[in-house]
């Protein structure tokens, strides 16, 4: 992360800490969801619409 952060011309410490911030909340939030509906498809389905939305961002 650090390197990319250098590319992008952003400060590597703010960076890092809003990434691990994201993973960590999204992670978090996947487990609780596969929790309530005791299964795997609602996290599986949130990490493709996370997947896609980056996917657009990007173009």
């Amino acid at each position: 992360m650090l390197i990319a952060a250098k590319g992008m011309g952003i400060r590597p410490g703010r960076f890092m800490y809003s990434s691990l911030l994201f993973i960590t909340f999204a992670s978090s939030l996947f487990m609780v969801f596969n929790i309530l509906f005791r299964a795997l498809w609602p996290g599986w389905l949130m990490h493709a619409t996370l997947n896609s939305a980056v996917a657009l961002s990007r173009k």
